[in-house]
């Protein structure tokens, strides 16, 4: 699933190929992406481009036009003739269109009066000043629960998913299954700084690509090989040599070092 740093990869590239365009006419091939009507936004101008946690709002002359790119979705912008994959298309008034592409179909959309419609229920963005480690601890202090999935809470924090938080809490030396209530404030202060690092050097690399995603700019995500323990089941850990383990934890693949993040 794309996370903050792949749509904030896409709204980059997205911002010198549609901001100032009028959306003059749109075509919905799947309906189930749709979750409001979008008649009202015909002959509407976009004037610039925002993200809160993994979702996009494109901010029209009158409402805000929301892409939420879920599982599998991205966003192009082309005059190429091109309907596979294809949810929903927006023709723009210079002869292209941008393009919701989304092979697994989840992608939704909607053309709401205020962007805080859609997105109200976030918690705060992790890269924003709003966010730092005295906030994050209050937070923390708050809360019983086990760290993977608390961090996964979009309410809790918004934009984290299964990479970056995988990512976060080894540099914290966290196991995933570990309850917050246990979490010293050492260890919380290197979860801010990991967080906060992470995200900010996949955005440097255009965000994680595995499979499908791609930026606007039609570029895969290079974070990858960046990566410590994503995705690295059975690989030595860059610290200490133990291999990378694998588990679920509500359903969710899960990779730590057993031995840097003991529980």
């Amino acid at each position: 699933m794309p996370e903050l740093p792949e749509v904030e990869s896409v709204r980059r590239g997205l911002e010198p190929l549609v901001v100032g365009k009028k959306i003059i006419d749109y075509e919905i091939f799947w309906n189930n992406s749709v979750e409001r009507d979008l008649k009202r936004i015909k002959n509407k101008r976009i004037k610039s481009i925002h993200r809160r946690g993994k979702y996009l709002g494109f901010e029209m002359s009158v409402g805000y036009l929301v892409i939420h790119l879920r599982m599998a979705g991205t966003i192009g912008v082309s005059t190429e003739k091109i309907e596979k994959y294809v949810t929903v298309k927006f023709k723009l008034d210079d002869g292209n269109e941008m393009r919701l592409i989304d092979y697994r179909k989840f992608g939704k959309v909607w053309f709401v009066d205020k962007f805080e419609e859609v997105v109200g229920h976030l918690g705060p963005e992790p890269l924003s000043k709003n966010f730092d480690v005295d906030v994050l601890k209050k937070m923390i202090s708050k809360r019983r629960g086990m760290m993977k999935p608390l961090l996964l809470n979009q309410r809790f924090v918004a934009g984290l998913g299964n990479i970056y938080v995988d990512e976060s809490l080894f540099r914290a030396r966290i196991h995933p299954t570990e309850k917050a209530d246990k979490i010293d404030t050492k260890r919380i202060e290197k979860l801010y700084e990991g967080i906060v690092d992470v995200l900010t050097e996949s955005l440097t690399f255009g965000g994680t690509t595995f499979i499908s995603f791609v930026g606007a700019d039609g570029k895969h995500g290079e974070y990858r090989k960046k990566l410590k323990v994503f995705n690295r089941t059975g690989e030595p850990c860059i610290v200490c040599g133990t291999k990378i383990k694998k588990i679920f934890v509500c359903q969710r693949g899960t990779h730590f070092c057993p031995s840097c993040q003991k529980n």
